[in-house]
């Protein structure tokens, strides 16, 4: 018999520009922390997209205008959702709330020490969740993957979060 389960991941986007060297976006299910040291040391801490600019990195070739070119990453969330919540918080009845709840990020720049970066100055960062659908046909086949279902409820509202294009030029979410 048929399962599904789902795999979900955090899409990170922003327009090239506005990041500089060695910053990193940190996701988090609960508060981001507050005050000084690392907070990829939080207990709340689930992963991070740590930028590299184009130009330092090896091989990198120049791309033209950073102006309006959208990078993007993505966190995988289920091992976090699964040493929260077990196995059944995959599931989107039960992965939404939580998620709708609990997911945070922030921004930091690290050198010597980690200076934190007011997500204001990435205007154009958009966090959005996707639940990938995962079918066990049972029969010891592998699993096979459906198409990626977005989820912008859960980060819409919240700066950072989720950006209609339609209705919102890039960087003015609230």
């Amino acid at each position: 018999m048929a399962s599904t389960t789902f795999q979900w991941t955090a899409r990170i986007s922003c327009i090239e520009n506005e990041l500089t060297i060695n910053e990193s976006i940190l996701i988090f299910f609960g508060p981001v922390p507050e005050g000084p040291g690392d907070p990829r040391t939080s207990p709340h801490y689930v992963g991070s997209w740590d930028t590299v600019p184009d130009d330092l990195a090896p091989g990198a070739l120049d791309t033209g205008d950073k102006k309006s070119t959208v990078i993007q990453s993505f966190v995988n969330l289920s091992r976090a959702i699964v040493k929260r919540l077990g196995s059944n918080g995959l599931q989107p009845a039960v992965a939404e709330p939580f998620l709708k709840e609990n997911l945070s990020w922030c921004i930091i720049r690290q050198f010597d020490d980690i200076e934190r970066i007011d997500l204001s100055q990435v205007p154009s960062l958009e966090v959005v969740v996707l639940a990938i659908p995962m079918t066990d046909s049972g029969n010891g086949h592998p699993r096979k993957s459906g198409p990626p279902q977005e989820h912008p409820d859960i980060t819409k509202g919240k700066k950072g979060g989720y950006i209609d294009h339609e209705d919102k030029e890039i960087g003015t979410a609230a």
